[in-house]
């Protein structure tokens, strides 16, 4: 499990299909059909394996596809620095927090 898996990412960004663990915590990658479920135990990564042999090109493309404009969309550079410096400004200066905060 990792907070921000950059391999995964990476694989995203070059369209890529993708085989990622809840673990992974990118929720957004099933979301958007950018990744298939797979979790870490033989059995379940052989099935999700077989799922994406299965796909057509048209639908793996589509999926790499998806991928690279959520990174593109959610984790380029420029999108990570205007979160972050909305998240200061909210830190140091109060107010409602910002849509990505998720409060308890």
């Amino acid at each position: 499990s990792e907070g921000l898996p950059m391999a995964a990412l990476e694989a995203m960004a070059h369209r890529l299909p993708c085989l990622l663990s809840a673990a992974c915590n990118l929720p957004e990658a099933f979301r958007v059909m950018a990744a298939l479920p797979a979790e870490p135990e033989p059995a379940a990564l052989s099935a999700a394996l077989e799922r994406c042999f299965e796909l057509s090109h048209a639908d793996r493309t589509a999926m790499g596809c998806a991928g690279q404009a959520l990174v593109r969309e959610r984790f380029s550079w420029p999108q990570v620095a205007a979160q972050t410096r909305e998240l200061y400004s909210w830190v140091l200066g109060g107010g409602l927090p910002p849509a990505f905060v998720e409060l308890d």
